[in-house]
């Protein structure tokens, strides 16, 4: 995720501002771990725009078997020009975050997981902040990308 992120702040504070954008998917997250009840109570929280709060016991349960990194807007710029001046390779701010966020995992948990990072956005759709970090005009990246 990244630096302004619900789900950050859900897995290492307990908490998230619902009036705040949320990330999709993050009702799954805490159906699958907490169970249907503390799911209503997220959705319910949400339509109030109030803040979602876990107990100790709670946020414990969401961890166990999570990892979660933080990919700075920064960072992710820095991703995408790396891998597109190294491999070739043009990726969208997205999938940069989610690539970041692996390397973080496999910092910890050993560089042989394999992985499969899909992305829902292509560079395209994010051509200034893309066209930005690998330091071309965005009309000159539009041109490579038609």
């Amino acid at each position: 995720c990244d630096e302004r992120s619900g789900t950050w702040d859900l897995l290492h504070h307990g908490q998230v501002r619902t009036a705040e954008p949320l990330p999709r998917g993050l009702e799954r997250l805490i159906f699958g771990c907490l169970g249907e009840e503390e799911a209503r109570r997220f959705v319910k929280t949400c339509e109030r725009r109030g803040v979602y709060d876990l107990e100790e016991e709670q946020l414990s349960q969401l961890q166990q078997g999570m990892f979660a990194s933080v990919v700075s807007e920064r960072r992710t710029a820095r991703r995408i020009a790396s891998v597109y001046s190294g491999k070739g390779y043009l990726m969208g701010p997205e999938t940069a975050m989610a690539y970041g966020g692996l390397q973080d995992y496999r910092a910890t948990a050993g560089e042989g997981r394999l992985a499969l990072i899909m992305a829902q956005r292509r560079p395209k759709d994010d051509l200034e902040t893309v066209a930005a970090a690998i330091g071309i005009e965005p009309s000159a990246l539009k041109a490579q990308l038609d």
